[in-house]
């Protein structure tokens, strides 16, 4: 250190210290579960010595792009002479930031107490959590305790200083028992969920031989636990599984979650102390605390942490009074229906989120363990009964708060919706009032800019108030205040958080409101809604104002109202962000249907709900900047894989929606969710970061029961939440009853699981011929399935199926055994079986399967079928999943001579980049552009140019779909090579597909 900042540290405290501490200010970058945390144990210090704060929200000092950087103007609101002291969050605020950057912000401050949490500032007193306690006690646990040798380390961002100490001491305790460090076994989890269960994936195709894997946080480790699992491993049983952090999101983990526990109560409550401390305050380092639960193999877990514990003190006895009242009910039958109702009471008043749950539930549990051994044989039935009403009771708590929840934000999203189409500040401001209130905000303070500009203006006025005991008058005071003479006791009263409204580089004003008590918080949301409702009533006051000179200057104003005019109308129903129809301009479209059908039954509609997979873990794990860029290429793909006249709206958040207005037949609305799903399927690459996400999607076809456009997408939130249930990129119908639906589905699993091992499925052969011939030249091998009731049943419903239930790769390899067998069986009737090709489909998920190639080398050699003359056909999706098991799959199978198709062409991915990498033999090009050869240009032109970039790469081309003899002289112009379709013949089974072998040609339908 040196002298000039210790002395710079002495000095800020001694000057200070006569001064009574009033109000303090706190810096943060969002008020997220993190800081949230913190300052619920930074109020708990101030309450207790009735001081006030105030938090300034910006974004991290040295933000990705332009518009963070307008919010830290926010921070220039912050006057030394108004606060006491000051905390800063420089955990997330400082990340990207050097030493010399923060402490040149944090000399902004003067000689006023300062505290940094999270990061040491050279002369300014840090409270950090140490990471090396924790990790050193988890690997001594894991390796003396638990006699573990075999470890597997999944480190955190490259880079990242919390990854980088963990890693440490994992290397440093490994070589302390001796034990290796296998570098292959060191995985990049880059802190997310995905990314880990992926490089899990990919270590288990090559190695099993190992007990542990120890995740540097706990999103890792549930990526870890779920790709164990899908590869039959049990946690602990066979592989120990820990984290970092003790995540309340992972409280549910199953099995429930060893890991290290960061004391962030302990670091905020140490911080504000510090702030009253005598003398010259230390840097402190809390330790990180060992957790140790079930996923390492213990018999005895820790108990999870109150749900109370980042409430006000008032709750701090919550759990005595349920347990003394439990008690007595337990001892006292007749006192039974009293605790429940209580019970009860508390339950809704309290249990609020998901994890929440687990908390409680394991209350209960606890209280049964320590109160049923007290009982007489003969209190216990009644007691059992007792507990099992609580339970159910606690379940029944848990639905309503669901139920309560999704009222709320229905409720929030209208009011959001008026506010964005408010055409007036009073309308506008109303809207907003009731927004805010309606989150729980009792106090409120909404200030603007006498004018606005780049950074804040030197006059300010409030425009409304809420909670306050001075009246609004509007009049203007100076911005360096932040409220008016008459409002200034707010600052010294409680504690509030200062939001900063802007749009573009145009700033507004502010947001002063109580600082939230739940955790999960979003403060961003009513900053960018009121700021975009500012910016809209902006651009209608320049339209009024260019109105009113009309007439001066009519020539030069007319093009200018023109663009503001058309600017105007799509911000009031366009999505900022995306471009995209908003919410409000939805529903009017809906209504319109709506009523539409009503009139006339036979045109009907559909609407398509969509909610975006794993996007929070985008959004949280990359930050808002990449999760806006993401959102913005997922609406461009959305809107790309409709028809212009559908309705395309993004609601808020990651939920969008599709209208399609003459749609109404649910297979017709499904194929457009499928297509929807296969433009997400290409990964995405946002900012530099390549990942893959999905989307659940509810679907609702109008078959004339609908009169209210709320009950269409009430029933398509419906069945959106049934489709995440059957887990990602699902895409559901909704029916009246979703629980028959998944009871058929089951069952048709279970008659094709009895099919396959009945042998009652069946191959047919669809022919293949020459184009330039129309001879016969080989047959593609199809299964069929005839059910003992149905009949045949379509292959479009039973081979998702299968693929859901793992049997297709079982399915493909019938079909490959059954077809070269039968092809042999052919050459004893004519030689042409002997030069006959066969092409048979393989799905992705075989080409994952280390054993893929080995078993159809073994089914060749079985049947004795040349391989020369096998063609595996493959979808484009392929293309952009080549793990090493993949291309080692991929070698194995030309090494043994055959061919491999690209199955589907055009309608994937469609990479020249990706076919020269793959050096496949053909492509296919898929029927939907041959059915639309003579009526689309477009289809006829891209025909053309799969044909001319077959040629340059010295590929041949099969035309799918072939029906009409037109077709087929087109195809013959255009020099494709082989074509198949109902005009020269359907799938057939093997009797009937032999006549055509021994004629050489098929015979034209």
């Amino acid at each position: 250190m040196t002298g000039d900042t210790r002395e710079r540290r002495e000095t800020q405290h001694q000057a200070a210290s006569p001064l009574p501490l009033q109000n303090i200010a706190i810096v943060a970058d969002y008020i997220h579960n993190y800081q949230a945390h913190l300052l619920t144990g930074i109020r708990q210090v101030l309450d207790a010595r009735g001081i006030s704060s105030t938090v300034y929200v910006g974004r991290e000092l040295v933000p990705e792009g332009h518009s963070m950087r307008v919010a830290n103007e926010v921070y220039n609101l912050i006057r030394p002479q108004q606060h006491s002291g000051v905390i800063l969050m420089t955990a997330n605020l400082a990340r990207n930031t050097s030493d010399e950057e923060l402490m040149a912000f944090a000399s902004r401050f003067g000689s006023l107490p300062t505290i940094s949490i999270g990061r040491k500032i050279e002369g300014i007193p840090s409270v950090t959590i140490d990471n090396r306690p924790g990790m050193e006690a988890l690997m001594d646990h894991l390796i003396v305790t638990r006699g573990l040798k075999r470890f597997v380390f999944v480190r955190g961002r490259l880079g990242n200083e919390d990854s980088n100490v963990r890693e440490q001491v994992f290397r440093e305790k490994m070589s302390a028992y001796g034990l290796t460090v296998r570098e292959d076994w060191i995985l990049n989890g880059d802190f997310r969920l995905g990314v880990a269960h992926a490089e899990m994936t990919r270590l288990l195709t090559t190695t099993r031989d190992f007990d542990v894997v120890v995740a540097a946080n706990d999103e890792m480790a549930d990526g870890v636990i779920t790709a164990l699992r899908e590869h039959g491993r049990r946690v602990p049983d066979d592989v120990a599984v820990v984290g970092f952090d003790d995540d309340e999101n992972y409280w549910n983990a199953i099995p429930p979650l060893t890991t290290v526990r960061q004391p962030f109560a302990d670091q905020a409550r140490l911080s504000a102390e510090k702030l009253f401390a005598e003398g010259t305050p230390s840097d402190l380092r809390i330790p990180s605390q060992l957790v140790v639960r079930e996923s390492c193999g213990a018999k005895e877990a820790a108990p999870f942490p109150s749900p109370f514990r980042h409430q006000d003190a008032a709750y701090s006895g919550i759990h005595e009074e349920i347990f003394k009242r439990y008690c007595c009910a337990a001892a006292r039958p007749e006192q039974h229906q009293q605790f429940l109702t209580y019970w009860k009471a508390t339950l809704l008043k309290n249990l609020h989120q998901d994890h929440h749950f687990v908390v409680w539930r394991a209350l209960l549990t606890d209280f049964r363990r320590r109160v049923r051994p007290t009982l007489t044989s003969a209190l216990r039935a009644e007691f059992e009964a007792l507990h099992s009403e609580a339970q159910t009771l606690l379940y029944d708590a848990l639905q309503m708060a669901h139920v309560h929840q999704r009222l709320t934000e229905t409720s929030n999203a209208v009011l959001l919706s008026n506010m964005t189409s408010a055409v007036t500040y009073e309308a506008m401001l109303d809207a907003a009032r009731k927004y805010l209130k309606n989150l729980g905000l009792e106090r409120v303070i909404l200030v603007m800019y006498t004018s606005f500009a780049s950074s804040p203006t030197s006059g300010s006025r409030v425009v409304f108030a809420e909670g306050v005991a001075c009246p609004v008058d509007g009049a203007p005071f100076p911005t360096a205040q932040l409220l008016p003479d008459g409002m200034r006791a707010e600052l010294t009263r409680g504690h509030l958080m200062v939001t900063p409204l802007f749009f573009q580089r145009e700033q507004y004003g502010y947001l002063l409101a109580d600082q939230p008590i739940d955790i999960y918080f979003d403060e961003q949301t009513p900053q960018h809604t009121i700021s975009q409702s500012i910016r809209q009533l902006e651009q209608m006051r320049a339209l009024q104002v260019a109105h009113d000179n009309l007439e001066q200057r009519v020539a030069d104003r007319t093009l200018e109202l023109q663009r503001l005019n058309e600017q105007l109308q799509h911000a009031a129903i366009h999505d900022v962000l995306t471009g995209l129809a908003n919410k409000g301009l939805f529903h009017e479209q809906l209504q319109r249907v709506v009523a539409r059908a009503a009139r006339h039954p036979g045109q009907g509609f559909s609407v398509l709900f969509l909610d975006c997979d794993r996007f929070k873990a985008v959004n949280d794990t990359l930050g808002h900047h990449v999760g806006d860029q993401f959102l913005v290429e997922f609406a461009h793909r959305l809107a790309g894989s409709v028809r212009a006249q559908d309705t395309v709206a993004r609601f808020g958040g990651d939920e969008f929606a599709v209208l399609l207005d003459d749609i109404h037949d649910p297979q017709n609305a499904m194929r457009v969710a499928h297509r929807i799903q296969q433009a997400l399927f290409d990964p995405f690459d946002v900012g530099g970061h390549l990942f893959s996400v999905t989307a659940s999607i509810g679907v609702v076809a109008n078959r004339g029961q609908y009169r209210q456009y709320e009950d269409v997408m009430r029933d398509a939130d419906i069945a959106m939440y049934h489709a995440k249930a059957s887990g990602p990129g699902r895409a559901v119908v909704f029916e009246p009853s979703m629980h028959e639906k998944v009871l058929r589905r089951t069952q048709l699993e279970t008659e094709l699981r009895q099919a396959l091992s009945q042998g009652a499925l069946s191959v047919h052969y669809q022919p293949i011929v020459h184009v330039a011939t129309g001879g016969l030249i080989g047959f593609e091998a199809l299964a069929r399935w005839k059910h003992p009731a149905r009949g045949f049943v379509s292959p479009a419903e039973f081979i998702p199926v299968a693929e859901d239930a793992g049997l297709i790769a079982e399915i493909d390899q019938f079909v490959l055994k059954e077809a070269a067998q039968q092809l042999r069986t052919w050459s004893t009737r004519t030689p042409l079986a002997d030069t006959c090709i066969l092409s048979v489909n393989a799905s992705t998920v075989q080409f994952s399967r280390a054993d893929f190639a080995p078993a159809v080398q073994c089914i060749l050699e079985e049947t004795g079928f040349d391989p020369v003359r096998l063609r595996l056909e493959i979808t484009e999706s392929l293309l952009m999943h080549r793990s090493p098991a993949v291309q080692r799959n991929i070698d194995g199978l030309r090494q043994l001579g055959l061919q491999l198709h690209i199955d589907d062409f055009g309608t994937g991915y469609s990479s020249l980049g990706y076919l020269q990498q793959f050096a496949a033999s053909a492509l296919k090009i898929d029927r939907s552009f041959i059915q639309r050869l003579f009526n689309s240009d477009e289809a006829a032109e891209l025909v053309r140019t799969i044909l001319a970039m077959a040629r340059n790469l010295n590929m041949k081309v099969v035309a799918e779909g072939v029906e009409h003899a037109e077709q087929w002289a087109w195809l013959q112009d255009a020099g494709c090579h082989y074509a198949q379709g109902y005009y020269f013949g359907v799938p057939l089974p093997a009797a009937d597909a032999l006549p055509l072998l021994l004629h050489g040609r098929p015979l034209p339908m």
